[in-house]
């Protein structure tokens, strides 16, 4: 299955934030603290910081609700927006880029500005792609985008808000979820349990926001980091016992980890088979 098949599909199971319903709702917003919401309900999460003189928001949300988030935005504050920052290309996270991001600079890291074309084949002409830790200074505050490598995708990135101590994940979080791992784009789950273990570590006192799911601690961030080392080592077993990928998937049940699965596509026995793929894939 194309990675397009796979966004619409995740797209339409994950509800983000309240109750994980099992279909699309209208987009929420809900305040964190005075200066800082949460969008919800439009794919992924979706958050809005008030800098002082204008907005930073990471996140754009699905194509098809970006003119209702766009609404929210303004309801919290009528300040421009003039920064958005993408955490990775998947459309449910970049579909709201053309009108969110219509004035502001749109950041991304360089891997993800390389994998954005497909979901987006018209260049976002205002994209500023970044290699190295990057800060965006703002009036009262600055943002660090930190380029974490492949993980959830071949290229993520998290933003951190020091003020707030809030760490903004994209997908490198599912909270309670089973996740999507992109093995056609070059998603790595060995780095992604790297790249989790050390942002908890350094930030271990901050709240995490998952692309789906509800606000997280660094201990339940870790959790989803055992979640997938067990993962691993459970195929890795099973690819050298020489077991079929279909025989994985029936084999596998990770019943120590008690996940919310999404339909058909986001559960245990789909991240068996993309774990498979991607412990068994030319390197």
């Amino acid at each position: 299955m194309k990675t397009y098949a796979y966004i619409i599909a995740f797209a339409y199971f994950l509800t983000a934030m309240t109750g994980l319903a099992q279909a699309p709702q209208s987009p929420k917003l809900e305040k964190l603290d005075s200066g800082l919401a949460l969008i919800i309900g439009s794919g992924g999460n979706i958050i809005v910081y008030d800098g002082g003189g204008s907005l930073l928001v990471v996140d754009s949300g699905d194509k098809n609700t970006a003119a209702e988030v766009k609404a929210l935005i303004a309801g919290f504050s009528a300040k421009p927006i003039m920064n958005l920052v993408i955490t990775h290309y998947h459309d449910d996270h970049t579909g709201g880029i053309e009108v969110i991001g219509k004035d502001a600079k749109v950041f991304c890291g360089q891997r993800c500005a390389q994998s954005l074309p497909k979901e987006h084949p018209r260049p976002v002409s205002n994209l500023v792609a970044f290699s190295v830790k990057t800060a965006i200074a703002l009036d009262n505050d600055t943002v660090a985008l930190i380029p974490l490598g492949p993980g959830h995708t071949a290229g993520d990135s998290v933003a951190v808000f020091p003020k707030a101590k809030v760490v903004a994940c994209g997908d490198l979080f599912f909270n309670g979820i089973p996740p999507f791992i992109d093995v056609a784009d070059g998603s790595d789950t060995a780095n992604w349990i790297k790249i989790i273990r050390a942002l908890a570590g350094e930030y271990p006192d901050f709240r995490f926001v998952p692309g789906h799911g509800p606000v997280g601690s660094a201990k339940d961030f870790l959790k989803m980091a055992d979640y997938l080392g067990a993962l691993r080592d459970e195929v890795g077993k099973a690819v050298k016992a020489g077991k079929t990928r279909e025989q994985a998937q029936n084999e596998i049940k990770l019943e120590a980890f008690t996940l919310q699965e999404m339909g058909d596509f986001l559960t245990k026995k789909q991240n068996v088979g993309w774990v498979y793929d991607e412990l068994t894939r030319k390197k």
